[in-house]
């Protein structure tokens, strides 16, 4: 936890730090703690994914995201979207009260 807190999602495709299967994972892996680690980590994937997210209505990709991390290649933007929706519904239960 504490090393991935060190190395939060950011969309930065200029340096590389786009991996939408670690974010997927580190969300499943955050989730499972407490605390301000997690908490800046949902924060984080929450804001990083909605804010790279499709958002014209016109465009044929409307809600997707754009197949730009190094796994990409083999899913593209069916596996860029599915695992994205994925990591914001772990993200979003886990920021609910309980």
């Amino acid at each position: 936890a504490k090393r991935m807190s060190n190395l939060l999602p950011r969309w930065s495709p200029e340096t590389g730090h786009i991996d939408f299967y670690y974010w997927y994972y580190g969300t499943q892996a955050m989730s499972r703690i407490e605390g301000p680690r997690r908490d800046r980590w949902m924060k984080a994937i929450v804001e990083t994914l909605v804010d790279n997210q499709r958002s014209k209505k016109r465009e044929c990709e409307f809600g997707s995201w754009d197949p730009v991390d190094p796994w990409a290649s083999a899913g593209g933007r069916i596996y860029s979207t599915a695992l994205n929706c994925l990591s914001l519904q772990v993200a979003r239960k886990v920021g609910k009260p309980r």
